[in-house]
Protein backbone atom coordinates (compact mmCIF):
# COMPACT_ATOMS: atom_id res chain seq x y z
CA UNK A 1 0.00 0.00 0.00
CA UNK A 2 2.84 2.39 0.84
CA UNK A 3 4.34 1.72 -2.59
CA UNK A 4 1.09 2.61 -4.35
CA UNK A 5 0.73 5.78 -2.31
CA UNK A 6 4.30 6.81 -3.08
CA UNK A 7 3.81 6.16 -6.82
CA UNK A 8 0.45 7.95 -6.76
CA UNK A 9 1.96 10.95 -5.02
CA UNK A 10 4.85 11.03 -7.48
CA UNK A 11 2.44 10.77 -10.43
CA UNK A 12 0.21 13.47 -8.98
CA UNK A 13 3.17 15.86 -8.54
CA UNK A 14 4.31 15.14 -12.09
CA UNK A 15 0.86 15.96 -13.45
CA UNK A 16 0.26 19.04 -11.29
CA UNK A 17 3.71 20.60 -11.68
CA UNK A 18 3.26 21.71 -15.33
CA UNK A 19 -0.18 23.11 -14.47
CA UNK A 20 1.23 25.18 -11.64
CA UNK A 21 4.01 26.50 -13.86
CA UNK A 22 1.65 27.39 -16.71
CA UNK A 23 -0.78 29.03 -14.30
CA UNK A 24 2.03 31.17 -12.94
CA UNK A 25 3.20 32.16 -16.41
CA UNK A 26 -0.28 32.99 -17.67
CA UNK A 27 -1.02 35.36 -14.80
CA UNK A 28 2.24 37.27 -15.19
CA UNK A 29 1.95 40.36 -17.37
CA UNK A 30 4.33 43.12 -18.31
CA UNK A 31 2.82 46.58 -17.87
CA UNK A 32 2.70 48.81 -20.92
CA UNK A 33 4.47 51.98 -19.75
CA UNK A 34 5.74 55.05 -21.57
CA UNK A 35 7.74 58.18 -20.75
CA UNK A 36 8.11 61.18 -23.04
CA UNK A 37 11.48 62.07 -21.50
CA UNK A 38 12.77 58.56 -22.15
CA UNK A 39 11.52 58.75 -25.74
CA UNK A 40 13.59 61.93 -26.25
CA UNK A 41 16.65 60.20 -24.75
CA UNK A 42 16.07 57.29 -27.14
CA UNK A 43 15.90 59.73 -30.07
CA UNK A 44 19.22 61.23 -29.01
CA UNK A 45 21.02 57.94 -28.28
CA UNK A 46 19.65 55.71 -31.04
CA UNK A 47 17.46 57.67 -33.45
CA UNK A 48 17.20 54.77 -35.90
CA UNK A 49 15.69 52.52 -33.21
CA UNK A 50 13.48 55.08 -31.45
CA UNK A 51 9.75 55.26 -31.96
CA UNK A 52 8.53 57.62 -34.67
CA UNK A 53 6.54 60.63 -33.46
CA UNK A 54 3.22 58.96 -34.31
CA UNK A 55 4.32 55.71 -32.62
CA UNK A 56 5.29 57.71 -29.51
CA UNK A 57 1.84 59.32 -29.35
CA UNK A 58 0.21 55.90 -29.78
CA UNK A 59 2.42 54.40 -27.05
CA UNK A 60 1.55 57.23 -24.66
CA UNK A 61 -2.16 56.84 -25.34
CA UNK A 62 -1.92 53.06 -24.89
CA UNK A 63 -0.06 53.48 -21.59
CA UNK A 64 -3.00 55.40 -20.13
CA UNK A 65 -2.59 55.55 -16.37
CA UNK A 66 0.80 53.80 -16.65
CA UNK A 67 2.39 56.89 -18.21
CA UNK A 68 5.66 57.49 -16.36
CA UNK A 69 7.42 60.73 -15.60
CA UNK A 70 10.57 59.06 -16.93
CA UNK A 71 12.96 61.80 -15.90
CA UNK A 72 15.58 61.52 -13.21
CA UNK A 73 15.59 65.31 -13.04
CA UNK A 74 13.57 66.58 -10.10
CA UNK A 75 11.76 69.34 -11.99
CA UNK A 76 8.19 70.35 -12.55
CA UNK A 77 7.06 71.93 -15.79
CA UNK A 78 4.38 74.58 -15.61
CA UNK A 79 1.23 73.60 -17.48
CA UNK A 80 0.21 77.04 -18.66
CA UNK A 81 -3.58 77.36 -18.69
CA UNK A 82 -3.43 80.56 -20.75
CA UNK A 83 -1.47 78.94 -23.59
CA UNK A 84 -3.25 77.67 -26.68
CA UNK A 85 -3.56 73.87 -26.75
CA UNK A 86 -0.96 72.29 -29.02
CA UNK A 87 -1.85 69.01 -30.74
CA UNK A 88 0.62 66.40 -29.45
CA UNK A 89 0.93 64.89 -32.93
CA UNK A 90 2.32 68.22 -34.18
CA UNK A 91 4.51 69.01 -31.16
CA UNK A 92 6.32 65.65 -31.27
CA UNK A 93 7.44 66.42 -34.83
CA UNK A 94 9.31 69.43 -33.43
CA UNK A 95 10.85 67.29 -30.69
CA UNK A 96 12.10 64.77 -33.25
CA UNK A 97 13.47 67.55 -35.44
CA UNK A 98 15.26 69.26 -32.55
CA UNK A 99 16.91 65.96 -31.56
CA UNK A 100 17.96 65.30 -35.16
CA UNK A 101 19.70 68.63 -35.60
CA UNK A 102 21.06 68.44 -32.05
CA UNK A 103 22.67 65.10 -32.91
CA UNK A 104 24.31 66.88 -35.85
CA UNK A 105 25.79 69.42 -33.41
CA UNK A 106 23.36 72.27 -34.12
CA UNK A 107 22.81 74.85 -31.42
CA UNK A 108 19.61 76.73 -30.77
CA UNK A 109 20.26 80.35 -29.89
CA UNK A 110 18.26 83.24 -28.50
CA UNK A 111 19.15 86.91 -28.54
CA UNK A 112 19.06 89.06 -25.40
CA UNK A 113 15.66 90.05 -23.99
CA UNK A 114 13.74 87.67 -26.24
CA UNK A 115 10.23 86.53 -25.44
CA UNK A 116 8.59 83.57 -27.21
CA UNK A 117 11.03 83.33 -30.11
CA UNK A 118 10.06 80.48 -32.43
CA UNK A 119 12.49 77.57 -32.33
CA UNK A 120 10.24 75.21 -34.30
CA UNK A 121 6.72 75.11 -35.73
CA UNK A 122 4.84 72.09 -36.97
CA UNK A 123 1.16 72.08 -37.86
CA UNK A 124 -0.66 73.79 -35.00
CA UNK A 125 2.18 73.50 -32.45
CA UNK A 126 5.28 75.49 -31.77
CA UNK A 127 8.29 75.34 -29.48
CA UNK A 128 9.41 78.78 -28.34
CA UNK A 129 12.21 80.11 -26.18
CA UNK A 130 12.46 83.14 -23.92
CA UNK A 131 15.32 84.69 -21.98
CA UNK A 132 16.16 87.90 -20.18
CA UNK A 133 19.05 90.25 -20.75
CA UNK A 134 21.74 88.19 -19.03
CA UNK A 135 24.40 86.81 -21.38
CA UNK A 136 23.67 83.21 -22.22
CA UNK A 137 25.46 80.79 -24.51
CA UNK A 138 23.50 78.86 -27.12
CA UNK A 139 22.17 75.42 -26.17
CA UNK A 140 22.45 72.24 -28.15
CA UNK A 141 19.04 71.74 -29.73
CA UNK A 142 18.67 68.31 -28.12
CA UNK A 143 18.65 70.04 -24.71
CA UNK A 144 15.65 72.02 -25.95
CA UNK A 145 14.10 68.69 -27.02
CA UNK A 146 14.85 67.20 -23.58
CA UNK A 147 13.03 70.13 -22.01
CA UNK A 148 10.07 69.46 -24.30
CA UNK A 149 10.06 65.85 -23.07
CA UNK A 150 9.82 67.11 -19.48
CA UNK A 151 6.94 69.38 -20.47
CA UNK A 152 5.16 66.44 -22.13
CA UNK A 153 5.68 64.23 -19.06
CA UNK A 154 3.96 66.79 -16.87
CA UNK A 155 1.49 68.55 -19.20
CA UNK A 156 0.37 66.08 -21.89
CA UNK A 157 -3.37 65.52 -21.55
CA UNK A 158 -5.79 62.73 -22.36
CA UNK A 159 -7.29 64.77 -25.23
CA UNK A 160 -3.85 64.43 -26.92
CA UNK A 161 -2.86 68.07 -26.45
CA UNK A 162 0.00 69.68 -24.57
CA UNK A 163 0.92 73.15 -23.37
CA UNK A 164 3.49 74.21 -20.82
CA UNK A 165 6.97 75.53 -20.06
CA UNK A 166 10.11 74.64 -18.19
CA UNK A 167 13.62 75.97 -17.75
CA UNK A 168 15.90 74.59 -20.43
CA UNK A 169 17.93 71.51 -19.52
CA UNK A 170 21.56 72.62 -19.45
CA UNK A 171 20.73 76.34 -19.69
CA UNK A 172 18.43 77.58 -16.90
CA UNK A 173 18.57 81.15 -18.24
CA UNK A 174 16.19 80.01 -20.98
CA UNK A 175 12.54 79.13 -20.64
CA UNK A 176 11.22 76.71 -23.25
CA UNK A 177 7.50 76.49 -23.98
CA UNK A 178 5.23 74.30 -26.06
CA UNK A 179 2.06 76.03 -27.17
CA UNK A 180 -0.49 75.87 -29.93
CA UNK A 181 -0.80 78.39 -32.73
CA UNK A 182 -3.91 79.81 -34.28
CA UNK A 183 -2.64 80.18 -37.84
CA UNK A 184 -1.85 77.55 -40.46
CA UNK A 185 1.91 76.90 -40.48
CA UNK A 186 3.98 74.25 -42.12
CA UNK A 187 6.95 72.72 -40.34
CA UNK A 188 9.64 75.35 -39.90
CA UNK A 189 12.81 75.69 -37.84
CA UNK A 190 13.75 79.26 -37.06
CA UNK A 191 17.44 79.91 -36.39
CA UNK A 192 17.89 83.11 -34.40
Amino acid sequence: MALITMVSLSLLLTLVSPLATSATVSTTSIPNTFSWSQWVEDLIAQPEKALTPSEAVSAAMAAGDKLLSGSTLQRQAWCQKDFTDAPADDAVVCIKYLTQIGNEGANCSLGADVFNADLCRSGQAKVVGSRGGNPSPPSNCYDVARTCGLIFDRCWRADNTVKGSDLCVGNPLWQISITGINDEYEFEFVDQ
